[in-house]
């Protein structure tokens, strides 16, 4: 009571309707006019915290919130994954994970899977992966800030599912670099496409599918691709599946013209180009590409005899099949 007929109050309330709640706290100056009670006089309703900025008004700003959170909802239902981080340093030490993929990988919360995995997120990787995605991540950020690479992960009942991992780095609130990724679980595609691999295995040659970005990114090849270029898959892997790793520098800008303008004209092309396999070997092949519906990727060839090649020059000529991958 600030004088003998003035008293100030306050109190704290929640309004609410279907969809929202307003937490607020109320002001009121009450004045007491006669013996018969107090009469307010003026009162105040504002929102504790300081999230309000400026002239915003607050049930705008609640409604828009719950917007955010029922689109965030629907792709957390919509994605079969989640997030996760790891600093980049040995071992990726833990950084975070989201609520979406605790869920996803079984785990209770937060402390439970960071005492899972002894606070490093390799450990939740296969132990057959972990170099593999060491190396494709490190040669993947040398030249850029994103990358993807695909991996078994590990649940936390002991069973593994594939994740295709789409990450960037980030410099974290500590000031320390890390990597943020979303993790999408491509189990049942992976064995989709192990048996569509064990299939084309069977066609003489190299079958693979890319996509149309900057480094033609190989998305899938059978074993036909690795036995011409003469890398294994996993070191192959390791150069981020970039298969403008493997072009000659003299035919890089007409590989690339070629390719834009069957983008443009929507039409098979052919052609014969040089490869820089392992060791340094060039390689002329024959090729043969063609578009999918989609214009973001690149169907690319079957090349249906076995190379023999000498450096600088040509000493065979493949024949080439047209061949088309599913889509993924």
């Amino acid at each position: 009571m600030i004088l003998e007929r003035v008293c100030n109050l306050s109190m704290d309330m929640v309004l609410r309707n279907n969809q929202y709640a307003w937490h607020l706290r109320a002001f009121f100056t009450l004045i007491r006019e006669c013996e018969e009670g107090w009469k307010i006089k003026s009162l105040h309703f504002a929102k504790p915290g300081s999230s309000q900025r400026g002239k915003e008004h607050y049930p705008e700003t609640a409604v828009m919130e719950y917007i955010a959170r029922q689109r965030q909802e629907l792709l957390n239902d919509s994605v079969p994954g989640g997030m996760m981080g790891g600093y980049i340093e040995e071992g990726f030490p833990y950084y975070f994970i989201n609520r979406q993929m605790l869920d996803y990988l079984g785990y209770k919360d937060e402390a439970d899977f960071v005492e899972d995995i002894g606070g490093m997120i390799s450990c939740c990787m296969h132990p057959e992966d972990k170099d593999m995605v060491d190396q494709a991540v490190a040669a993947q950020l040398e030249t850029g800030q994103d990358y993807v690479v695909e991996y078994r992960l590990r649940k936390k009942d002991g069973t593994y599912i594939w994740v295709h991992d789409v990450g960037r780095r980030i410099t974290a609130e500590d000031g320390r670099p890390a990597i943020v990724s979303v993790c999408m679980d491509i189990t049942d595609q992976k064995k989709m496409r192990d048996q569509l691999l064990h299939l084309y295995n069977n066609i003489p040659g190299a079958v693979f599918f890319c996509r149309h970005d900057p480094d033609f990114s190989v998305v899938e090849a059978n074993d036909g691709l690795f036995d011409i270029i003469e890398y294994t898959r996993e070191e192959f892997a390791a150069m981020g599946n970039r298969l403008s790793s493997l072009f000659h520098p003299e035919d890089i800008r007409s590989i690339a013209e070629s390719i834009n303008s069957q983008l443009e004209n929507e039409s098979a092309a052919y052609g014969e180009k040089r490869l820089v396999c392992k060791g340094g070997k060039i390689k002329w092949v024959s090729y043969n590409y063609s578009c999918l519906k989609r214009r973001t990727a690149i169907s690319f060839p079957v090349f249906t005899s076995m190379l023999q090649t000498k450096s600088s020059f040509k000493n065979a000529k493949v024949s080439c099949m047209r061949r088309s991958w599913p889509t993924l």
